[in-house]
Order: C-alpha cells, then sequence, then structure tokens
C-alpha cells in the first residue's frame, strides 16, 4: 500500500501541470485574439481616412480645374463682348458718320435747288407795237388785236427746274385758253412759234413776228433753249420790224 501512493501523488501532480498548461495556453489564445482585433480596426480605419483623403484631394482638384475652365470660358466671353461692343460702336461711328455725310450733301443739294414750289416766274404776252401799225396789219386779224394791246397781263407761274421758256409759254397759254399754234422742228430739236392768240408772224409787215425777252434783254436764241431761272421776267412781244428775215427765223424758233 505504501508503494502505489507516491505513484497516485505523482499522477495528480502530473495531471494539476497539464490541466494547468491548458488554461494557460487558452488564456493566452484569448488575449492574443483580443489584442489582434483592435489592431486590424485601426488599419481599417486609416484606410478610409486615407480613402476619404484622396477624394477629397481628387475632389478639390476637380473643382479647381472646373473653376479655372468657367474662368477661362468667363474670360473669352468677356473678350468676344468687347470685341462685339468695340465693333458695335465702330459700326454705330461709320453709321454717323454717314448720316452727317448725308446731312451735309442734303443741305448743299437743297441749298443749291430750291424745292419746285418756290420756284416761280412772271410771263405777260402783248402786241401794242401793232396799234402803231394797223394800216399794215392783214384785213380781217383787227378783231384779234386787244384795245390795249396786252393780250396776258403779267403773271406769276410756279415750274420745275430745267424748265425753258417755251414751257411757261405753252402753260400759261393752256392754262388761260390763248391760242398757240407752233410747229416741232426735230432738225433743231425745238419748236417754231407761228401764232399767238391768232396773230401771226408776218401778219403786220414782212418783218414782223414774235419775240422775247428776258429780265429786260433781248434773247437771240430759240425759246426751247432758254432755260428759265427763279424769279425771271419773261415778256412775249409782236414786233413790226424783227430785222433781217434770216435772222427772224432763227428768233421764232422754240
Amino acid at each position: 500500500m505504501k508503494s502505489k501512493k507516491p505513484l497516485i501523488i505523482i499522477i495528480c501532480v502530473l495531471v494539476t501541470i497539464i490541466f494547468g498548461i491548458g488554461v494557460y495556453i487558452n488564456s493566452a489564445d484569448n488575449i492574443s485574439v483580443v489584442v489582434m482585433t483592435p489592431n486590424k480596426t485601426a488599419e481599417t480605419d486609416k484606410g478610409e481616412n486615407e480613402s476619404k483623403e484622396d477624394k477629397e484631394e481628387t475632389k478639390q482638384i476637380e473643382e479647381s480645374n472646373n473653376k479655372e475652365e468657367s474662368n477661362s470660358k468667363e474670360e473669352l466671353n468677356n473678350k468676344k463682348d468687347t470685341d462685339n461692343t468695340e465693333k458695335n460702336q465702330e459700326s454705330e461711328k461709320t453709321q454717323n458718320t454717314d448720316k452727317v455725310t448725308k446731312s451735309e450733301e442734303n443741305k448743299e443739294t437743297n441749298a443749291e435747288t430750291k424745292p419746285t414750289d418756290d420756284l416761280s416766274c412772271t410771263i405777260s404776252i402783248e402786241c401794242t407795237e401793232i396799234l402803231d401799225n394797223m394800216e399794215d396789219l392783214t384785213e380781217g386779224k383787227a378783231d384779234f388785236i386787244p384795245e390795249d394791246g396786252i393780250i396776258l397781263t403779267e403773271t406769276e407761274v410756279n415750274f420745275e427746274d430745267g424748265e425753258s421758256v417755251f414751257d411757261i409759254l405753252y402753260k400759261v397759254a393752256r392754262e388761260n385758253k390763248i391760242h398757240l399754234e407752233f410747229v416741232n422742228t426735230p432738225g433743231y430739236n425745238s419748236a417754231y412759234i407761228e401764232g399767238i392768240s391768232n396773230i401771226y408772224e408776218f401778219d403786220c409787215g414782212a418783218l414782223s413776228g414774235w419775240t422775247y425777252y428776258v429780265n429786260g434783254e433781248f434773247i437771240n436764241v430759240g425759246s426751247s433753249s432758254h432755260k428759265v431761272s427763279d424769279g425771271d421776267k419773261i415778256e412775249w412781244k409782236y414786233t413790226c420790224s424783227l430785222g433781217d428775215n434770216s435772222f427772224d427765223s432763227e428768233l421764232n424758233e422754240g
């Protein structure tokens, strides 16, 4: 019996030692697991923080690029607006210059040429010289001679620029129903005055016929060739002493 007790004690001691070692190992494993878990979380958080920082940095870079691009577009648009404004100002300046030039041209034109309504002259028709030469008057013509020899008293006439003495005579004859007879002569590009108020050339002698004066001056060209000026005084007169017959023909060409 004495020999078995020490063996049992030894076995118990060994079992206790083995059990203690197992408990230590299990504790060590549990501690190891607990310690490792916080390290993994820290690394994960660090990775997430780094990822967030990268994203924020990327976002800031993109925002900066977008801002620069926006500024560039804005500067370009501002430049275009400035260019357009300058072009518009130049265009307006050119148009204003053209307007001023045209206005000056119109002023010069108006100064040189009066409106049609403002152009006027006077015209009269008379045969008083026949009264002193009735003995030479063709038979039957005395009934056409006014007592005072005045066929048309001095009358004011409006006319257009470029009209001739013949144009004025033709106009007043129609308006006042005065007989007027003339022949167009294409060779001279004029009209030949044969008679006014039924009084014809040669009705009061071989040197008789119609002549005209402008502002008191005897005009030696056909009435179609003499242009009327504003304020002119036109006088048609029947004369019994034209002079040379060849000159007579020239005088009466309208």
